[in-house]
């Protein structure tokens, strides 16, 4: 991760834009991130507007159910939502429905993402989920790199036609615009985006308190000819040893397919600090 940007670049105001069946951790993870950050760790004030279509509560349910009896209370409307730093975009059935029907937040999406009606353009826009749908559709991932919730694979990347879609990626920052995979993907993007403003060592803090790893960007580089046999054998050799720990074999499928095709960006995120030292030891021959 960078060190902390300058003062004036730091954000002071995010917003949280929620729907009806909005996906409640998408919402939640990134919230409690900058909720430890705003408590322990950021000398100048930042503030949350909760913002819905029209300032009505929201549910993520439909009906008088367990999620249809959840509440939750905005601050702003679409219409009188204050300036903003930081946008962030929840998924959740609620980004399924048409154009049309969608209208409105997409509008708001794009005029705040590009600075229209005397708004300052937004200095980020962080989608959790398919909210990365939403940005598709606003035009805000036109010729950027983007991912999603991968069971929503399939459903959300015909709607981002001239965005280049990374399906192995916890996250992708693409400039301002940062896209996580799906639901808890949104509590480790949020963390590196705290990285990236405030600075690794914050950032580190903060997993720390709640409770969650500090994930890492891997940067591999191989030769014009790509990546040698001594350099296969060794992947090979950590793979199986990350198996024998237990670590998740979507963790090892993507850090085995990465790397063998050389395809790692460097801002895409990979798994936590451990794993780092692994890859440092046997794939020095790479790095």
């Amino acid at each position: 991760m960078a060190d902390k940007q300058d003062d004036k670049d730091v954000p002071q105001s995010y917003g949280l834009l929620l729907f009806p069946q909005f996906e409640v951790l998408d919402a939640a993870g990134p919230i409690e991130v900058l909720n430890v950050l705003s408590n322990y760790f950021v000398d100048s004030k930042i503030n949350l507007s909760v913002i819905t279509p029209n300032k009505d509560l929201v549910s993520p349910g439909v009906g008088q159910n367990f999620l249809g009896n959840q509440l939750y209370k905005p601050t702003h409307s679409l219409d009188d939502a204050p300036p903003l730093d930081v946008l962030i975009i929840p998924g959740g059935r609620g980004t399924t429905g048409t154009n049309e029907e969608l209208r409105h937040l997409l509008d708001f999406i794009r005029d705040r993402f590009n600075g229209a009606s005397g708004h300052a353009p937004l200095k980020y826009v962080f989608s959790i989920c398919t909210g990365s749908d939403l940005l598709a559709r606003a035009g805000v991932l036109d010729d950027r790199r983007a991912t999603t919730n991968k069971r929503a694979w399939t459903r959300v990347t015909p709607d981002g036609p001239k965005t280049h879609w990374v399906a192995n990626a916890r996250w992708v920052e693409s400039g301002r615009v940062w896209t996580t995979s799906g639901v808890t993907a949104g509590i480790d993007g949020m963390a590196a985006l705290v990285g990236k403003i405030y600075g690794e060592e914050v950032a580190q803090k903060v997993c720390d308190i709640i409770e969650v790893c500090l994930w890492f960007v891997l940067v591999v580089q191989s030769n014009a000819d790509g990546l040698n046999s001594t350099c296969g054998l060794r992947i090979r050799v950590m793979t199986r040893s990350l198996s024998r720990m237990g670590v998740r074999m979507y963790c090892l499928y993507e850090i085995h397919d990465l790397v063998l095709c050389s395809l790692v960006k460097a801002e895409d995120g990979f798994p936590n600090r451990y794993l780092l030292k692994l890859l440092s030891n046997r794939l020095k021959d790479v790095r």
